[in-house]
């Protein structure tokens, strides 16, 4: 059975997220707004992609990035990284596999 998909995304990482976002614990809220409670802490993505969403591509504008930006700022979670692999179904596996695994090595050489 294949995972259901909606115009939000997956429903698994979308319910994980659900787990995250809990006020009192990773933000509260206040007369100044929203304020993240979880600091100094680092956030890493890896994501596999068909295509390419990268701005000036095909498939435009990339949503994933700054919906999960904008999720972990909430929490006060600023130094936030991904590692796309991009083009797994119309480019070049190999190649965004190998740039993924290079983009990898760089971040765990500084992380």
């Amino acid at each position: 059975m294949s995972e259901i998909r909606t115009h939000l995304g997956s429903l698994k990482p979308k319910a994980y997220l659900e787990h995250l976002i809990r006020i009192g614990c990773t933000y509260e809220v206040d007369e100044a707004g929203v304020r993240g409670l979880v600091h100094g802490k680092k956030a890493l993505f890896i994501t596999s992609r068909g295509g390419n969403y990268a701005s000036g591509s095909p498939f435009g504008e990339d949503h994933q990035e700054p919906y999960l930006r904008t999720i972990f700022g909430s929490f006060g979670i600023q130094d936030v990284e991904f590692v796309n692999v991009n083009n797994l179904v119309l480019g070049d596996r190999e190649k965004s596999m190998l740039a993924a695994q290079a983009s990898l090595q760089t971040l765990a050489a500084h992380w």
